[in-house]
């Protein structure tokens, strides 16, 4: 567990007021940087697997996805689909 030590009062306050949640820590443009979850949160114990499928269930239906419909297309193609199917605006 990595542990940080917060110095900033407003930014306590901030963590203290939202303790009773799950907060999320965001950069300045929004983006995750991570989610915390209090102490005693209800969550999923320690090496549960919230999926009803195993890693291996979910990898073979992966591979089954991308036969069906194949490799998909590169960036580069999916932007010249794009502006082939908005007519080049």
């Amino acid at each position: 567990m990595t542990s940080i030590t917060i110095t900033d009062p407003a930014l306590l306050a901030q963590i203290a007021a939202a303790a009773a949640g799950v907060i999320e820590i965001k950069d300045p443009d929004g983006r995750i940087v991570a989610i915390i979850r209090p102490s005693g949160h209800p969550g999923l114990p320690p090496g549960a697997n919230p999926s009803p499928l195993s890693d291996e269930e979910r990898a073979a239906l992966r591979a089954e996805a991308r036969r069906r419909t194949g490799p998909g297309l590169s960036l580069e193609e999916a932007w010249k689909e794009v502006d082939r199917r908005l007519g080049g605006r």
